[in-house]
């Protein structure tokens, strides 16, 4: 397993000499999401979508659909990934409106991960209704 390997070892095999890996693009369904991104379900009251701080009810109410609605402005950047995921940490994990992550995800951790990179796979998540 990569994770039991420093950068640069011998990885042998069809794989090359080293262990030089690029990371473009993540897809996949809902259940994926969860768990990969730590993200919590998509009927959750709080954090209920992994691109932005949509709410269940409330100022942040995913339920308002205007071009104006204040859930429009939380979309998740890099920077706005770091800083929830620091918030989570702080808070515990614990499930509440100030965690929007149940845990560290693992893959998060991967060298020259950016949130950018995660991507809404539509059959997996809209199409089967599973995104707000």
């Amino acid at each position: 397993p990569l994770e039991e390997q420093d950068a640069g070892d011998h990885i042998g095999g069809n794989w090359g000499r080293w262990n030089r890996i690029l990371l473009m693009q993540v897809k996949g369904d809902w259940a994926w999401y969860t768990e990969a991104l730590s993200i919590w379900q998509w009927n959750a009251k709080g954090h209920m979508c992994p691109f932005c701080d949509a709410h269940g009810s409330g100022k942040l109410s995913w339920k308002d659909f205007s071009f104006d609605a204040p859930w429009r402005s939380t979309c998740r950047t890099q920077g706005r990934y770091v800083e929830a995921l620091e918030q989570s940490k702080r808070n515990g994990f614990s499930n509440s409106s100030q965690c929007a992550f149940k845990y560290e995800p693992l893959l998060c951790s991967a060298p020259g991960f950016r949130w950018a990179m995660v991507k809404l796979n539509w059959m997996h998540a809209a199409d089967l209704g599973y995104l707000h």
